[in-house]
C-alpha cells in the first residue's frame, strides 16, 4: 500500500516494519510502518532512533555510542553493542495503522 509522509525525507529514504517491542516504551509498536534515512543521508547522532537488524529481527532502539538503548516493557531487550548488528538507519517517521 501507500501512505503519506509528514515532513521532508530524501529519495534515498524507505520504509520497514518495526518486528520487536524494543521501543514499546518509547511508543513504536510492532506493526509499525517505519520511515528511515539511511547513514548516507542522515548519519546517526547520539539520542537517535536507530532501526537495525537483531537475529533477522527488526528492532528499534536509542543511539547512545557505543550502545543501541532499547525503552521497553519487555525485560529480554538489553543494551547491545551498534558495532554487533547491521544498522538499517535513522528512523524519521512512524506510521500506524489503527484499523
Amino acid at each position: 500500500g501507500t501512505f503519506a509522509v509528514h515532513g521532508n525525507v530524501s529519495t534515498k529514504a524507505f520504509a520497514v516494519e518495526a518486528q520487536s517491542d524494543s521501543l514499546s516504551l518509547g511508543g513504536i509498536l510492532p506493526g509499525d510502518i517505519l520511515v528511515c534515512e539511511p547513514e548516507s543521508v542522515l548519519p546517526q547522532k547520539t539520542g537517535a532512533l536507530i532501526a537495525y537488524l537483531l537475529d533477522e529481527e527488526i528492532c528499534v532502539a536509542k543511539f547512545f555510542p557505543p550502545y543501541l538503548m532499547p525503552q521497553s516493557s519487555n525485560p529480554m531487550h538489553e543494551p547491545v553493542a551498534a558495532n554487533d548488528v547491521e544498522i538499517i538507519g535513522t528512523v524519521v517517521n512512524q506510521v500506524r495503522d489503527l484499523r
